[in-house]
């Protein structure tokens, strides 16, 4: 029982890693799709939405506004990202995010591109270790700090 209890404390941690950043993997498609959409909104009108149902795509029937639910997550247009809250139905609350870079123009304190990908995991969060381990995870090629946390730039 005693060997059974270690391999399971050894390997518990383990596994929600890995389904944690399966989770975030996941949303790489469609957070390029809603980037791309983004792009042909501002080709179109000259300006990027500010609103998922002013782009030609749809994620889901509960969108509103700048925040659309898909599953277990939040997705929100803001100040030229779009953000995916994991695992939490309020904006927020989260402890985990990855976002896509738009419009960079938006947000000209932080050192990112438009096109790039940014994992965060908040400092102030219970199992803050395993949020940073996934965003570093996926082998970024740097990272810049905020007050409540650190980012990495995936690409």
């Amino acid at each position: 029982v005693l060997i059974i209890g270690i391999l399971a404390a050894i390997a518990l941690p383990q596994y929600q890693k890995a389904v944690l950043k399966s989770k975030a993997s996941a949303v790489f498609p469609l957070l390029k799709a809603v980037t791309d959409a983004q792009e042909r909104h501002m080709l179109a009108t000259g300006s990027y939405a500010d609103e998922f149902g002013q782009l030609d795509i749809q994620l889901s029937n509960d969108c509103s506004g700048n925040l659309c639910t898909l599953g277990n997550n939040v997705w929100r247009i803001s100040n030229g990202f779009v953000l995916v809250y994991f695992d939490t139905d309020t904006v927020g609350v989260n402890f985990f995010t990855i976002a896509r870079v738009f419009n960079a123009a938006a947000a000209p304190s932080d050192p990112v591109k438009n096109g790039q990908i940014l994992c965060y995991g908040r400092e102030d969060a219970i199992g803050s270790d395993r949020f940073k381990k996934v965003c570093e995870s996926f082998s970024p090629s740097s990272s810049f700090s905020i007050s409540s946390g650190k980012i990495w730039i995936l690409n």
